[in-house]
């Protein structure tokens, strides 16, 4: 081989080693090593980073305390470390610290005391040129300082949510900054939002003062039926708009996205809908969100079902039927009852139908609560209960208990997609409604529906008891041996079981010691369509007989000691698990 060529080969021989060399030098820490991966040609490395983007417990922590971090910009990266090596930054001085991956979106730390005398800090990945990708500011607790800070801080007025998050038309003037700019402008609005969470009492908890701990009986089990619950959704609820923004950013880091959310002044919270990413089942989810951030109000967006029995006989005309005439007699209910004039009735349901005849003429209002693109469920359940509530003195076959009362329905009941025979509402829905039924100004609201336990159901529903709003439910249809029906069993709601003419119970009775009233709901006449009229039976029929009288009495819970002593006792001497305190006596109008 001619001499130049080899001088030429061996100068660049060379030259590659020495680049190599200089590579090896320049190479980053192990601690950063361990997220790197291939990565396509041109891309920073930056991206390949994980981006801190949020902490509990909020709003502070306390020097020597322990604190999650959760993580962001977890697609791309895949860490094989166990520890990752942090610089925590206070008042100008650095300070190298080792946090432990509890998984992969999220980290902790523990506090080092250097900070215990200063507002807050910094904590993020560090280079010589300065923080790669952006630090987290971090708030101290200072009891002294969040007092004085809270006492001299604006208050904010809350948005519209359905405005923040719908999409508008990107004009010339909006359009999206350069990346440095957006992270920069990101950085500032994270500070921004830390600093307003601060300025609010701390009391331990992720959401705040105003909203309790999770109560340890909440944090409930692993649930495994995938059938009971929307398959890639979350729902959460939040003191106020900040603290669900702030939920949101430590949902990223579990590749949580918010998919909806609605400030509810009535019940005073934030509802948040996430939506998970392909791959995370929401039983794993949850368990892993509630060990990493015990206090987040969040559950599954659990289903709830109509708890009515099948139809006993195909549609007839309607006409006047003696089995209403037989119902008020049982239930010690006069006919001439005047108290109904100034009751306003709350029940969530599907559509009730209003062309039928009975209903024609009557005080009925209806709103949609799910969202949009979801169809409304079938009439027939909810047209039924309305009947029983306000159907009109004209059609003596199908009067109601109440028929001067001005009934509000919060639509809640939509099709199932795979079957339109079937239909049912969400934890999401329900939450929704009860929170539009409390701005109607209800005395009483009425749920003829029934499912799984769930957390934010049942915070939702103590704030509607707390404004002395009594809640009144159908006990279910499941047989003796099944499981008992939420929102029913439910502490200081009234659960409702189904008797028939001969004051036997319903075969289908679901029985249970959380059982407080029985009331009449096996083969009742009700509106079918516009001209027509079955029978119909459950549960579903008996409990808004049961909250117009507690209506009646002023519709707070409190009175609901008066139904039960007044109660026909049925069954075993006092409470049982079959009648509860016995059949429902209407009382006295004055």
């Amino acid at each position: 081989m001619n001499s130049y060529y080899l001088s030429q080969c061996r100068s660049r021989l060379y030259c590659v080693g020495v680049c190599i060399l200089l590579l090896s030098l320049l190479a980053p820490s192990k601690s950063i090593e361990a997220f790197e991966q291939t990565k396509p040609i041109g891309q920073n490395e930056q991206s390949i980073l994980p981006i801190l983007t949020a902490y509990s417990p909020m709003p502070c922590v306390n020097p020597g305390g322990q604190v999650i971090i959760s993580l962001g910009n977890t697609e791309r990266y895949k860490p094989t470390a166990k520890t990752l090596d942090l610089i925590v930054e206070s008042q100008g001085s650095q300070t190298r610290l080792i946090a432990l991956f509890k998984n992969k979106q999220s980290i902790s730390i523990t506090v080092p005391e250097l900070v215990a005398n200063q507002p807050e800090f910094k904590i993020g990945l560090m280079s010589d040129k300065g923080w790669k990708k952006n630090a987290l500011s971090i708030t101290v607790c200072n009891p002294h300082r969040i007092q004085t800070r809270q006492n001299s801080a604006p208050q904010r007025t809350l948005q519209s949510d359905e405005q923040e998050m719908a999409r508008k038309p990107i004009k010339e003037s909006d359009k999206q900054p350069t990346k440095p700019a957006r992270e920069q402008q990101t950085n500032a609005d994270n500070e921004d939002l830390q600093r307003r969470i601060a300025n609010r009492q701390a009391d331990g908890s992720l959401i705040g003062s105003g909203l309790p701990s999770l109560p340890e009986e909440l944090r409930l089990k692993k649930n495994n039926d995938t059938s009971s619950y929307v398959s890639n959704e979350l729902v959460a609820v939040s003191a106020d708009i900040d603290q669900a923004k702030q939920l949101a950013q430590i949902m990223s880091g579990y590749q949580a996205r918010a998919i909806r959310r609605k400030t509810m002044k009535s019940l005073g919270m934030v509802l948040t809908t996430f939506r998970l990413a392909p791959g995370y089942n929401v039983t794993d989810m949850l368990e892993q969100l509630r060990t990493d951030n015990p206090d987040i109000w969040i559950d599954a967006n659990h289903y709830y079902f109509p708890n009515r029995s099948s139809e006993k006989n195909q549609p007839k005309k309607h006409s006047v039927n003696p089995s209403r005439e037989r119902l008020f007699a049982n239930i010690n209910y006069s006919i001439n009852n005047q108290c109904s004039k100034n009751l306003k009735i709350g029940l969530l349901d599907g559509p009730v139908d209003i062309t039928v005849e009975s209903l024609a003429t009557q005080s009925i209002k209806q709103k949609n609560m799910f969202s949009r693109g979801k169809k409304a469920a079938s009439s027939n359940h909810a047209t039924a209960i309305a009947s029983l509530i306000v159907g009109s003195n004209n059609f003596p076959g199908l009067t109601g208990i109440a028929s001067q009362a001005e009934l509000s329905v919060g639509v809640v009941m939509q099709k199932d997609p795979d079957d339109d025979k079937k239909s049912f509402s969400t934890t999401e829905s329900l939450i929704l409604g009860l929170n539009w039924l409390v701005e109607q100004k209800v005395n009483v609201i009425n749920l003829s529906l029934g499912g799984p336990r769930n957390a934010l159901l049942e915070i939702a529903l103590m704030r509607v008891l707390s404004l002395d709003i009594g809640v009144v439910a159908a006990a279910g249809n499941g047989g003796s041996d099944s499981k008992e029906s939420y929102p029913a069993a439910q502490s200081n709601v009234i659960a409702v079981s189904a008797v028939d003419n001969e004051l036997n119970l319903a075969e289908d009775a679901t029985q249970g010691e959380y059982i407080e009233l029985a009331a009449p709901g096996v083969d009742l006449w009700v509106p079918y369509t516009q001209s027509k009229a079955h029978y119909l039976s459950g549960s579903s029929l008996a409990a808004p007989l049961v909250a117009v009288a507690l209506a009646q009495l002023g519709g707070s819970v409190k009175q609901a000691e008066v139904l039960f002593k007044a109660s026909k006792d049925l069954g075993k001497p006092g409470k049982d698990p079959k009648y509860g305190w016995g059949l429902l006596q209407f009382p006295q109008c004055k």
